[in-house]
């Protein structure tokens, strides 16, 4: 049985990671690929920032039926993360405090990219 995962710091720590990474992102990083954008930024941010260990993250994990996830994280591949280049906008999903979203068709009602997103990560997961 693998050992449950434990960030090696404290969120404080991964904060100020996240903002130091943040302010050091080069001009034209909007125009990464998604290919760049998990190299410079998303495989830095599950490591620096949340404590992602290796062994807890499995890149490029075959879904069965020819599509890859990019990201399967913890043991037993518990979560699928999917990159997007930073370009692909998913509309204007409501955000604040009094944002309060229970149920996902709204959002996918909301957003075209996200509707593709969303379709695509099910389908890995299944």
């Amino acid at each position: 049985m693998t050992e449950p995962m434990q960030a090696p710091y404290e969120m404080t720590q991964g904060l100020a990671a996240l903002k130091a990474m943040l302010e050091a992102r080069p001009a034209g990083s909007s125009e990464w690929s998604e290919a760049s954008n998990r190299f410079h930024f998303v495989d830095r941010l599950l490591k620096e920032c949340l404590g992602w260990q290796n062994t807890y993250l499995e890149v490029e994990f075959p879904d069965g039926d020819g599509g890859r996830a990019d990201y399967m994280l913890g043991s037993n591949n518990k979560a699928v993360l999917e990159v997007k280049r930073e370009a692909v906008s998913f509309g204007d999903l409501p955000t604040g405090k009094r944002a309060v979203v229970r149920k996902m068709s709204p959002l996918l009602a909301s957003s075209k990219n996200l509707t593709a997103a969303a379709k695509q990560v099910v389908g890995y997961c299944s």
